[in-house]
């Protein structure tokens, strides 16, 4: 049960025994241990504004004297469920009000006895949610995850990134794994798709692909295709029945750069011949339905229909056959070919298909990618507080599979918004603007100072190079390095360097955007308060709520008369990191990581609060 150890503050440390850590905070089913704990200390955030947002940190130290946190003890209470990746979490209830101060995964229950057997503790060490995010891994690209989760999917996918061997491997998971023959090019390239790092096959005029073949209508064929300039005959599909009385077939060829599909049974046909050149040494995307014997294929290239004519003669029928081929020609590269059996790509499907490999998720907000990625990852959807962002951004690159919290942490410094895990255990997403809307970022919390006010225990100033930087250099996904520098900081404090890469905007001027707010922020020394002690026991009713209450983005206000002796110095601070340190026999002190306010107004013509012209900066 929860303990009260000292002023009212009621501490609660529950651990999810018996919960999955997949399952959200709310859903797991907690036990609680409260009455076991010696100290607690925890942190989460960062040093510095600057910084990215670290995996928050936990230690409990738990008296084990019954052996009940002891994993190989058979009869404990808990045994069988003291594993790492359980759920934990702190809870500290002040004047009737509970707030949820750190929440995590424990990494592991380290023993700890003496000979004489008089004490015996277990120092619990735990992670906030970054390290779970940190060890799921996106997938290989936005469109493999898009394709593979379709409503209606292919009955056979060959992502052609084979880079030995002769065969095609089928990744849909039925297992018609196709052949390669004569040979293929493996690694011709990169692939076909944008964001997308799977290879992609390049065909010499012999080799081929066997694949299963297609028994009855509808059906459709789909692929993303390179055909070099100037190539004359390249095959996308053939399947062929040939007897005594003559032959049926079906062929998808691109001819002189444009696809053409034939549908032939006995004389009888349907054909189409689209309308689009890409002959051009540019990957497309081309799809082809076929929907009855008496209709002509449809053709899709780029997501857009596209066809010159369209001719039926007769009832055609399936051609009946072992199997079907593409790939025979020459100057062709084919990546990512599929087929569809009893469905057919209609022309949602055929755009939405196209921009999954040509422009995936391109124009996203950074808040709308942080959920996209969230929901592909299968993060629970309560344990999230994710904010729109004010920055649009460029195509989805999964990087091949990369770890998960790193490319959100891209996503935030593109953003230059904050991304941290709370003391409930939600992830936040927080954006640039946050700073300069929220009413808890724009009018100070709190006052601290020590001629009467709120007490602190310490607060010492820098006023130092430590964050400075005069030259920056800045890289987005897919553009050009932006640069920007000023000369009179260079001249007086000499070049100092910064590198802001891994960013995903869109385009290069919310680049420049980013990299000029930043020089103009940090080309220059300013105040800073150093880390920031509170003993809230000096005075409960007053400190306890704001040891409790204040949240990481919040802004206070700390003040000092040094020596007593001229102006008091005054600086509006946002919180960036806390720690809290806390034992049974009455210690408690949390420390705040703070980051000077200046340079986060947003430029609002002829506002007293939001800043004016030729006074404030205008924030990224």
């Amino acid at each position: 049960m929860s303990v009260t150890w000292f002023d009212g503050v009621t501490i609660t440390v529950e651990v999810g025994f018996a919960s999955a850590p997949s399952v959200s905070v709310a859903a797991t089913t907690w036990t609680d241990i409260s009455a076991y704990v010696v100290s607690i200390d925890t942190g989460t955030g960062r040093d510095t504004e600057v910084d990215t947002f670290t995996a928050g940190t936990a230690t409990f130290v738990l008296k084990n004297s019954d052996r009940r946190f002891d994993p190989d003890h058979v009869s404990g209470p808990y045994y069988g469920n003291l594993k790492p990746m359980r759920r934990i979490r702190l809870r500290v209830a002040y004047s009737g009000t509970t707030f949820d101060e750190w929440s995590g995964f424990v990494d592991g229950w380290p023993q700890t006895y003496d000979l004489g057997n008089t004490y015996a503790e277990v120092a619990l060490q735990a992670t906030d949610g970054t390290k779970v995010l940190s060890r799921m891994r996106l997938p290989e690209s936005f469109y493999s995850y898009q394709y593979a989760n379709q409503a209606f999917g292919p009955d056979v996918w060959y992502r052609l990134g084979e880079t030995e061997g002769t065969i095609a491997y089928d990744s849909t998971g039925n297992g018609n794994h196709g052949t390669y023959t004569n040979g293929a090019t493996f690694g011709a390239t990169s692939g076909l798709l944008v964001g997308s790092d799977d290879g992609a096959i390049a065909f010499d005029g012999i080799a081929t692909v066997i694949a299963p073949p297609i028994a009855d209508f509808p059906c459709s064929v789909e692929c993303w295709v390179q055909v070099d300039d100037g190539a004359v005959s390249s095959s996308l599909f053939d399947q062929r029945y040939i007897d005594f009385f003559g032959s049926r077939y079906c062929v998808i060829d691109v001819v002189g750069g444009v696809v053409q599909v034939v549908l032939s049974d006995f004389g009888n046909s349907c054909l189409s011949n689209s309308n689009i050149d890409i002959g051009d040494s540019q990957p497309h995307h081309v799809a082809v339905t076929f929907i009855n014997g008496i209709s002509a294929p449809q053709i899709y290239v780029d997501g857009v229909q596209s066809y010159t004519s369209q001719v039926v003669t007769g009832t055609s029928r399936w051609p009946t056959a072992a199997f079907s081929s593409f790939g025979d020609g020459d100057g062709i590269t084919i990546d990512e070919w599929a087929l569809y059996r009893g469905f057919t790509v209609d022309p949602a499907d055929a755009v939405d298909h196209y921009n999954w490999g040509h422009a995936p998720a391109i124009g996203d907000t950074a808040g709308a990618r942080v959920g996209d990625v969230l929901d592909i990852v299968g993060w629970p959807a309560a344990d999230r507080d994710i904010a729109v962002g004010g920055s649009t951004l460029t195509y989805a690159d999964f990087g091949g599979g990369s770890p998960v919290f790193p490319f959100l942490q891209d996503i935030e410094s593109s953003e230059q918004g904050q991304l941290y895990f709370d003391g409930a255990g939600k992830l936040v997403f927080r954006a640039r603007t946050w700073r300069s809307t929220d009413v808890t970022a724009t009018v100070t919390n709190a006052t601290f100072n020590d001629t009467g006010g709120l007490p602190y225990r310490s607060l010492e100033y820098d006023w130092s190079e430590r964050l400075m930087t005069n030259s920056i250099t800045a890289k987005r996904t897919g553009g050009a390095t932006v640069t920007a520098s000023d000369a009179t900081s260079i001249a007086d404090y000499y070049e100092i360097t910064s590198t802001v890469d891994g960013l995903q905007l869109e385009d290069d001027i919310q680049v420049r955007d980013l990299v000029t707010y930043r020089l103009s922020r940090y080309k220059d020394p300013s105040l800073r308060v150093e880390p920031f002690e509170i003993r809230p026991r000096a005075r409960p009713s007053s400190l306890f709520p704001q040891v409790l209450g204040r949240k990481i983005g919040e802004r206070i206000t700390a003040q000092r008369l040094p020596q007593k002796v001229g102006a008091t110095i005054t600086q509006d601070c946002f919180i960036e990191g806390i720690r809290h340190s806390i034992t049974c026999d009455g210690d408690w002190t949390t420390t705040w990581l703070l980051s000077p306010t200046s340079g986060w107004q947003s430029l609002v013509l002829n506002s007293t609060t939001q800043g004016k012209l030729n006074v404030n900066r205008l924030s990224f």
